[in-house]
């Protein structure tokens, strides 16, 4: 498969969830919904606190997430991972997996590329 990292040999892993995607711009948010003058402030510290939660490379099931950071919900954690994917967002690998073999909970985990320079 094209654009994805390769699998761990794990059963339960899935490898990298999101596939590359062309960038958004500057590193901007997109969406039929999103004003940047209302939305760019909120949605970049919310990045920004997401990805210091996940820089540390543990698993994490959207609900911990939404737990750990405040005024964010399940949906939200899981447009901002899909956000640290893309190049405009660093380019970050967001891996996922299942939580257990016969649940559909999936947890994320991110990992992190080192900035250029």
């Amino acid at each position: 498969m094209t654009g994805r990292s390769p699998y761990t040999g794990q059963a339960h892993d899935l490898g990298p969830l999101f596939p590359p995607r062309a960038p958004p711009g500057d590193g901007d948010f997109v969406g039929a919904d999103y004003v940047a003058e209302i939305d760019r402030a909120r949605l970049s510290g919310q990045i920004g606190l997401i990805f210091g939660l996940m820089s540390d490379g543990r698993w994490r099931t959207l609900a911990d997430i939404s737990t750990a950071v405040d005024h964010c919900g399940e949906a939200s954690a899981s447009a901002q991972l899909r956000n640290l994917r893309k190049p405009g967002h660093g380019g970050h690998v967001v891996e996922r997996r299942r939580r257990h073999e016969l649940c559909g909970l999936y947890e994320y985990r991110l990992v992190a590329r080192e900035p250029h320079g």
